[in-house]
This record gives structure tokens, sequence and C-alpha cells, in this order.
């Protein structure tokens, strides 16, 4: 039956023989599939091919075949089909050719008008006789709904898994898994110390830039993980990046909250692209609080969040975070005519609040302007009033929860030096243990020895100054002459643009 379909125009054309597995895992472990289709070039051997007829495209090794554009060795074959080189085509089942009706059909169409037979471990097929046609077509339909039921079954397993919160992910950093999956706070007490100071600095300061300059002044580093290929991921540090601190502050999973379905994804056939978005709390999968150990409370990583809408300046109603203007009440200041919020406005060394939003956007009058000088003079009289000697219990708290700060920088650096000092024994065993003679080896492992020492002295150098900095206690009897003195240091240039905008919207 299949000698009678195969003509002398057949064999005078090449026999393709289609290579393909959906992963890399299948590439790997599969083999005896990979074998399979491979020894189809001895099939067509066996109806009438010669040896140099024979070609195998396995260009698609590896990828799925959802969908033919991101396939370049079934568009080699459309084009082999469309130039009339190929005689039959050869592939161990319906479903390496094609997982959708629309590449499927497309290809039975294409074979038809050419003259291509399509063929199997089992049967040679005519697509331009109407039974095998018929046949074909509902093949590549089933093949088409096969694929739909294996990716129900792994989704519907993945949701009821994670509904459970047991799937895994990969955890943030400070976070690792045991042997059984169960999440806990990672062994290492620095990674712990580093995630933990992002907080508590963020907490103070309620910026996540402001939080990134202080770590950058204090010469703290920050941990990440490390994934080159071929190596297993690990821990390694690094100066602090913006994008660091916010990834940190911004995510919920810090405070003890197990989440999937964050973010959807859809493919745009124009674009050939898949586009990935974040999208509402509302529309969350799964949302488990109080999964796994915190390193804040679910009420702090909402009030984090808070802060960071309040600090943007697209927000209408949001403050904006302090700027270095001269104008004090930024992002605070509203109309009293019409109850928007004022913006400043600096020209020539004078700077005033302008409510002039409609203006902007419609062209209409300006709504109201006033003088930021005498507005910010009034503001700031209320202000010192208010700070008097009453106010020195409120003083030492703060004191209180400075000296906390400094014990919580001593305490990060001495885990910085016990890090460093590791390092620095490590890196002298290495160099001990290679043979002197070697001394391309010795020398590289030599410079790196060096330049762990080096990194030790500066954190010893900068451990000393922090002890000598913060030696002496601040007394009562200080504070009070400060705060009687506070007009005048206000006055002064102790205080930046941006500290007076914090101490007011305080």
């Amino acid at each position: 039956m299949n000698g009678m379909k195969i003509s002398r125009d057949h064999l005078s054309r090449k026999a393709i023989v289609y290579v393909r597995q959906s992963s890399d895992q299948q590439v790997k472990n599969n083999l005896e599939s990979k074998e399979r289709q491979y020894n189809l070039r001895n099939r067509a051997k066996l109806l009438g091919w010669d040896d140099q007829q024979c070609i195998v495209i396995d260009d698609d090794l590896g990828i799925s075949g959802a969908r033919a554009e991101n396939r370049p060795g079934y568009q080699r074959l459309i084009s082999m089909i469309a130039l009339n080189e190929v005689g039959i085509l050869l592939s161990i089942e319906i479903s390496r050719l094609a997982r959708n009706c629309l590449d499927w059909y497309q290809l039975l169409e294409v074979s038809s008008t050419f003259g291509v037979l399509i063929g199997d471990e089992d049967a040679v097929y005519d697509p331009s006789d109407f039974n095998d046609r018929l046949l074909l077509g509902l093949r590549g339909t089933i093949s088409e709904v096969e694929l739909q039921q294996i990716k129900n079954r792994m989704m519907r397993g993945r949701m009821n898994k994670a509904q459970r919160g047991d799937l895994e992910f990969r955890v943030p950093i400070g976070y690792e898994r045991d042997h059984l999956g169960k999440i806990s706070f990672t062994k290492d007490k620095s990674v712990r110390a580093a995630v933990s100071e992002v907080f508590r600095l963020f907490k103070s300061i309620r910026s996540v830039r402001g939080t990134l300059f202080e770590f950058c002044r204090r010469n703290y580093e920050i941990p990440y993980w490390s994934e080159e290929p071929g190596l297993c991921r690990e821990i390694r540090w690094r100066k602090p990046v913006y994008d660091a601190i916010n990834g940190i502050v911004k995510n919920e999973f810090y405070a003890g909250s197990y989440i999937y379905g964050k973010r959807k994804s859809s493919y745009n056939p124009i674009s050939k692209k898949t586009i990935h978005r974040t999208v509402e709390p509302k529309d969350w999968d799964v949302y488990i609080p109080d999964h796994h150990p915190s390193y804040i409370t679910l009420e702090e990583y909402r009030q984090n969040i808070a802060s960071i809408k309040e600090n943007s300046y697209g927000v209408s109603m949001s403050k904006g975070a302090p700027r270095e203007g001269a104008a004090l009440l930024q992002g605070i200041v509203y109309c009293a005519k019409c109850g928007r919020k004022m913006r400043p406005r600096y020209s020539d060394k004078k700077f005033y609040y302008c409510c002039d939003a409609e203006h902007r956007r419609r062209a209409l009058p300006i709504c109201g302007w006033a003088s930021a000088r005498r507005v910010d003079d009034r503001i700031q009289k209320a202000m010192l009033d208010v700070l008097n000697d009453g106010t020195v219990d409120l003083t030492f708290n703060i004191l209180r929860q400075q000296k906390v700060e400094i014990n919580a920088q001593k305490g990060a650096l001495e885990k910085k030096l016990t890090r460093i000092q590791y390092e620095v024994n490590l890196a002298r065993r290495r160099y001990e243990s290679v043979d002197p003679e070697n001394r391309l080896v010795a020398s590289t492992l030599e410079e790196e020895w060096n330049d762990k020492l080096k990194q030790l002295e500066e954190v010893k150098n900068e451990s000393t100054a922090l002890n000598l900095k913060y030696d002496n206690d601040i007394s009562a009897k200080k504070v009070k002459s400060t705060i009687g003195n506070l007009e005048g240091l206000w006055n002064s240039n102790r205080f930046s643009n941006s500290d007076k905008k914090e101490i007011i919207r305080t």
C-alpha cells in the first residue's frame, strides 16, 4: 500500500527526517525517543531513497511544537517543500511536526500542493488524497487536544500544590530551603544581618534612595545570588544598588507571605513575544499570610509600601520625597481655593508656591500663589515654639534608638570582619596548597590573598573609627543647651533643606 503511493517523482527528490523534542530535559534523558527518530533515516532507505538523498533536520531539539515561528528547523522544512525539493517527510509521529492546527493544516496544504508524502513508523500518507487528508487532519486535531490536556494537568497540579503553599520556587536572598523543601532563614548570619539592616534603615529613613545612600556612606555591602553557567547558585557580596534595596523592601515574601500568580503572561502573535504583566492583589491565584518566618510584620510591610507610594511624585496626593530646594513645604501645602496641591517654583533666587495644575493642563488662569519665604517663616516659628525643654524625654528616646543603631552597625561590622577573615584564611590555604614551582597559578593566588588582606585591614579601620566616634554619651544638660540654641542652629548651615523638610513633616 505504501509502495503504491511512492512514485519516481517522489524518489527523485529528497527524503526529510524531522527530529524534535520539546525540552532540554527530554533531549538529555529521553535518549530512546531520540534514537527512534534518527532511525527513520533507515526507513527512508527501505522505502527506496538513496542515502545521499536522506536529510535529517534536527535544529529544533529542545523546542516546543506549540508554535512554528520559534522553530528554525520547521521553517527550513517549509522552505524546502515550497522549493519542490522534498519527496517525503518522515517523523516519528504527527505531534513532532506541529502541536496546533494552524501550523498542521498549513503543512498539509503546502505538502498537497507540491506533492509531498508524509510518513511515520507505521504508514505513508498522501495529503492530496481525500481519505489520507481526512485521517491526517484528525490526527493533527488529536495532537493539539493532547497538548492542551497536558498543559491543563500540569497547571492544575501546580495550582493544587501552590494552594497548600508547597509549590517550590526560588526564594529571595536571606532565605533557604532544607532537604524537605521547608523555607527558613539562611544559616549565614551576615546575610540575615544585612537584610535586617535594610529594613531597619528604611524604617528610620522612609526612602529607598535614602537607605541606599546610608548603606554607601557606611560602606556596607549587600548579598545577592550569583548564578554563573555550569556553577551552583551561591551567595556573593557587592556594593549596594538601588534595585537591590528596592527589591528587598517591596518584596512581601519578607513579611512571611506566600504568593502565587503575581504575574500573568500572554503571547502576542504580532510581535511574537510573550508579555508579562503584574496583576492587582485581588487577582492573585494564591495568597497565604504567615506562611514562613518573616523579617518584618505584615503591618510594617504595608507601611513601607505606603511610604514608597508617598515618596512618588507621579501620584497626585502624595507628598513626594524631600528634595534640596529652599521651599520647606514642598509636597505638603495645598491651595485654599481649590484644594489641589501647590508646587514650589523658583525664579531669580525667589521661591513661591503656585497652584497651576489647571493652567498647565487647560491653559486656564493660575488659581493662586503665595510667597514661600513668608509662609515658611511662620511654619518654622510655630515649630520652634513647640520644641522646648519638655521635649528632652522624647530626644533621649531618639538617642536610645541611635545607640541601638550604633550597636547594629558594630554588629554588622563584626559579621563582615568574620566573613572576610574566613575568606583571608581560605585564600591563604589555597596559596599554601599550590606547587611553588607553578608560578602562573601561585602568583594569581598570592594576589587574591593580598586583596583579601587589604579588605580585612579596611574593615578593621572602619570598626576602630566607629568606636572612637561614638564613645561618649550625650547628657541631658547638653541636650537642653542644644534646644535652647535650636533657632540659631536651624538658621545656620547645620541642617540641609531636605533635613528641615523631614523635621517639619514629622
